[in-house]
């Protein structure tokens, strides 16, 4: 069972369950309670969980790269970011879709990567470019 599979309707993972009016009862909380030992035992560090519960999702190809490699090497953010002598946030930016090519490579060859390029053969229909190159000049 992976993160995924965790149904977290209804519930704070500070402790506060609620129920759609808003208010707790005895049975939610235990609920609550017990979603969140179940959370707790999952095959996951402490590095996937935060302040607010789950960590948003990598957004784009390099955060997701980043997130992926540090995550194979059982790294938390703020360990990788020490390790490169960066803030925790700057780590965090990457993963969360900033672009910052520089230290994306240097965190990724921290992590015993090699950073590489790709680029896909452009699309060969003329009048897509045409229309590109009229609207830019």
């Amino acid at each position: 069972m992976g993160v995924d599979d965790v149904d977290l309707d209804g519930l704070d993972l500070d402790g506060d369950a609620l129920d759609d009016d808003g208010l707790g009862d005895d049975a939610l909380l235990a609920e609550a309670a017990r979603d969140e030992a179940l959370i707790r035992s999952l095959p996951i560090d402490s590095f996937d969980l935060n302040a607010h519960g789950i960590v948003r999702p990598a957004v784009g190809p390099l955060g997701r790269a980043l997130r992926t490699a540090r995550r194979q090497k059982l790294l938390s953010q703020a360990g990788l970011a020490k390790a490169a002598g960066v803030h925790q946030t700057q780590v965090s930016k990457i993963e969360l879709g900033a672009p910052n090519w520089a230290l994306f490579c240097k965190l990724i060859e921290i992590l015993g990567g090699e950073p590489v390029v790709t680029v896909k053969p452009l699309d060969p229909d003329k009048e897509k470019w045409e229309r590109l190159r009229a609207s830019i000049w």
